[in-house]
C-alpha cells in the first residue's frame, strides 16, 4: 500500500452502465482502475467525460449493478470474470487491511471528574509520622475545587 491506496487493476477503460442501490440512479463510463484503500473499500475509477469519479465498493455488502455489453455483473463477478482477477487473494488483502484498521483504532473514554480528591503527604519528623493530608472537593456546580488541609499521626 502506497500513502493509503494499493491499485488492484488498471488498464484498457472498459464501458459500463452503474445502477446505484437504492434510488435507481444510473450513470455510465469507462472503468480506469480498482484500488483499495486504506479505509478497508474498494474503489473503481470510473471517467464520466472530462470528470473522474470514485464509486466505494464493500464486497460484503454492495448492491451495485455494473453492465458491460448487456451482461449484468455484480462487484465480485465484475472483478473475476472482466478484470480477470483472482478473487480469493484480493479479497483476503482486503480483509488483512480491514484487521488492521480494527487495530490501529483508538479509543477515548470521558468519564465526570471525581468531586472528591485524596492527596497523602508523609512527612518523617523525629520519631514521629505526622500523615498531612489535602482533600479537594468539587461541587458539580463550581468550576474550581475547595482545598480542606488535615493532620493526623500514625
Amino acid at each position: 500500500m502506497n500513502q493509503g491506496v494499493a491499485i488492484i487493476w488498471e488498464g484498457d477503460a472498459i464501458f459500463a452502465n452503474f445502477r446505484l442501490p437504492g434510488d435507481n440512479k444510473t450513470f455510465s463510463g469507462y472503468i480506469k482502475q480498482l484500488c483499495l484503500k486504506e479505509d478497508g473499500n474498494f474503489y473503481l475509477s470510473v471517467a464520466n467525460g472530462h470528470q473522474i469519479e470514485q464509486i466505494a465498493f464493500n464486497e460484503l455488502t454492495s448492491s451495485i449493478k455494473i453492465t458491460i455489453n448487456a451482461t449484468c455483473y455484480s462487484f465480485k463477478s465484475l472483478c473475476k470474470n472482466v478484470l480477470k482477477l483472482e478473487l480469493n487473494k484480493i479479497l483476503k488483502f482486503a480483509d488483512h487491511v480491514r484487521k488492521q484498521l480494527t487495530l490501529n483504532e483508538k479509543y477515548i473514554f470521558t468519564f465526570d471528574l471525581p468531586t472528591k480528591v485524596f492527596i497523602t503527604i508523609k512527612n518523617y519528623l523525629k520519631s514521629k509520622n505526622i500523615i498531612f493530608f489535602i482533600i479537594m472537593t468539587k461541587h458539580p456546580d463550581e468550576k474550581s475545587f475547595k482545598t480542606e488541609k488535615c493532620f493526623g499521626s500514625d
